[in-house]
């Protein structure tokens, strides 16, 4: 990721915050930054705070993890209609998938 596009993804979260991000030390590097996530309301997380180093390279591998294999128990992830889908008509799935990378997700 180009310094530019880092600096323009920081730039966007000073502008619009996450609510249950906060920045641990005020970010002088935009190739190092660290926060915190507040546990969600409601669940076994709640009250807690998970503290972060993680680097961009973990994060293209979580996402790249879930392209291997889709969380699709996990409601945050998955549409329902999508998860059926690759379930019941995985071939169809597929295709759509391809199709979708295809026109869209190939660009540089």
């Amino acid at each position: 990721m180009s310094y530019s596009l880092r600096e323009t993804s920081l730039q966007r979260l000073r502008r619009n915050p996450l609510s249950f991000m906060k920045w641990i030390d005020k970010v002088k590097d935009v190739f190092h930054w660290e926060c915190s996530l507040e546990g969600p309301e409601g669940s076994p997380y709640e009250g807690g705070r998970w503290n972060t180093a993680m680097t961009v390279a973990d994060i293209i591998e979580t996402v790249w993890n879930l392209m291997v294999e889709p969380s699709l128990e996990n409601p945050m992830y998955v549409v329902e209609a999508i998860r059926d889908e690759y379930l019941q008509n995985n071939e169809v799935f597929v295709w759509i998938a391809r199709s979708m990378t295809e026109n869209q997700g190939l660009q540089d």
